[in-house]
C-alpha cells in the first residue's frame, strides 16, 4: 500500500482534494472509522469507558455491534457476575476523583499549548525528508518531553489537515498584506502578539512565519 505524502508536501490543490474525499465519505465508512477508533482505544489504552460509549453510538445510529464490542461487553458482565466486581471496575469511572481530574485538566492545557508547535516542528523534518527526531523536538519546546511530544503528535493527527490549511491561509494573507504595503510584516506581528498576549503565543507565530508554505 502506497504511503501517504505528508500534508506539508501536498500542493494546496491536493490538500483541498483530500478534504473533498473526507467530506464525501459514506455513512458506513464514517461509522467504521468511529468504531475502529473505539476498538483501538479499548485494546491499546485499556479505556473501558469506550465499551458503553461505542454501544450508545451503535444504538443511536442503528448499527449492529461489532464482534469486539460484543465480546468486551460479555467479558465485563462475567467479571460483574463471577468476580463480583463493581460497574465502575469493569466499565471505568466516568467521573474521576479530584486529583485525577486535575491531572486531566493539566494534560488538556498542555495539549492545547503544544499541539501546533509540535506539528510545525515535525513538519520541518518532513519537508527535509528527514526522520522525525522527537527527542530533539522536545528539547526545543519548553515544558515538553519526548513521550509527551509523541503522544500529542499522534493523538492530534486527525486535526493536522486543519492546522495545515490554516497555515496556508495565514501565509497567503500575510503575503498579500506585504505585497500591498511593500514591506515585511512578520517581525512587527510577532512583536505585537508578544505585547498583546504573551511570549509563548508570539513564539508560535514566529514558528508559523518560519515555515516553508506553498501559496494558493
Amino acid at each position: 500500500m502506497a504511503k501517504k505524502k505528508p500534508l506539508a508536501k501536498l500542493s494546496t490543490h491536493e490538500l483541498l482534494q483530500r478534504w473533498k474525499a473526507e467530506l464525501g465519505k459514506s455513512h458506513d465508512e464514517m461509522v467504521a472509522e468511529k468504531l475502529e477508533e473505539g476498538r483501538r482505544e479499548l485494546f491499546e489504552r485499556n479505556n473501558r469507558l469506550v465499551i458503553l460509549d461505542a454501544m450508545d453510538f451503535c444504538l443511536r445510529n442503528n448499527v449492529p455491534f461489532p464482534h469486539w464490542l460484543t465480546d468486551a461487553f460479555h467479558r465485563a458482565m462475567l467479571e460483574v457476575g463471577l468476580l463480583k466486581r463493581s460497574w465502575t471496575d469493569v466499565f471505568g469511572d466516568p467521573v474521576p476523583k479530584a486529583d485525577k481530574r486535575k491531572k486531566q485538566l493539566e494534560a488538556l492545557k498542555l495539549r492545547t499549548r503544544l499541539n501546533v508547535p509540535v506539528y510545525l516542528k515535525v513538519r520541518e523534518y518532513q519537508l527535509q525528508n528527514k526522520a522525525v527526531d522527537f527527542h530533539q523536538i522536545a528539547a526545543e519546546i519548553p515544558g515538553a518531553t519526548e513521550s509527551i511530544v509523541k503522544r500529542i503528535y499522534y493523538s492530534g493527527k486527525k486535526n493536522h489537515d486543519v492546522i495545515e490549511a490554516m497555515l496556508r491561509i495565514c501565509a497567503h494573507v500575510l503575503r498579500e498584506a506585504e505585497r500591498k504595503t511593500g514591506r515585511g510584516l512578520k517581525a512587527d506581528l510577532v512583536a505585537r502578539v508578544k505585547g498583546d498576549y504573551n511570549e509563548a503565543i508570539a513564539e508560535v507565530f514566529a514558528l508559523i512565519f518560519s515555515q516553508k508554505i506553498e501559496d494558493f
